[in-house]
């Protein structure tokens, strides 16, 4: 039986990092959902089911925003990673001037919105270790460090709720969040 770690995060400014140990039958939603369809299951936190897609395996990029109002976001990709290449640094100008000049140079009249011409760089940011052995959580590789054999991500704004599998002794699960509260634009921030 596997021990499980439940890592939250939550944005704000800064990412601040908590871990938790729970009951290992306990997952922050069920097991085997289909990928890339609307399903209803059970999730941790929630009294009755919830429906929403899950997506496996960095099937869809970039993922859920994370930050505060005024802060600028950072984009939690599926594949467990975080892309630095955000608005975090209120850099909007920056992401739109790469972006045009990538699509000039294929001879593309400029769209913003096509996400190949958006720069990324996403870079793992979770990893654990045990025994001398490290994972990494994420499918992108990084020498030295196993990866994980599965991500499962679901997303639901404000939230998001990442599952990883791999050949850990631990279960590992990510709950990310974005603190916003209706009405209270300061505690927002």
């Amino acid at each position: 039986m596997k021990t499980r770690i439940v890592t939250r995060i939550c944005m704000l400014t800064t990412l601040v990092l908590m871990l938790g140990c729970a009951n290992a039958a306990d997952r922050l939603f069920s097991e085997g959902l289909p990928g890339r369809r609307w399903s209803s299951f059970t999730a941790d936190g929630y009294s009755m089911p919830v429906t929403g897609v899950i997506y496996r395996n960095g099937d869809m990029l970039p993922g859920m925003p994370l930050g505060a109002l005024g802060t600028g976001f950072m984009p939690l990709g599926t594949d467990g990673t975080l892309d630095y290449v955000s608005t975090i640094f209120n850099n909007f100008m920056e992401r739109r001037e790469a972006s045009d000049k990538l699509a000039k140079a294929e001879g593309v009249i400029q769209n913003f919105q096509l996400r190949k011409h958006i720069p990324t760089f996403r870079r793992p940011f979770l990893g654990i270790a045990i025994d001398g052995r490290t994972t990494v959580l994420s499918l992108k590789k990084v020498d030295g460090a196993q990866g994980v054999e599965d991500i499962q991500y679901w997303g639901h704004y404000p939230i998001a709720d990442v599952q990883f599998e791999s050949a850990c002794p631990v279960d590992v699960d990510l709950r990310a969040w974005t603190p916003l509260i209706p009405g209270h634009a300061a505690e927002s921030n």
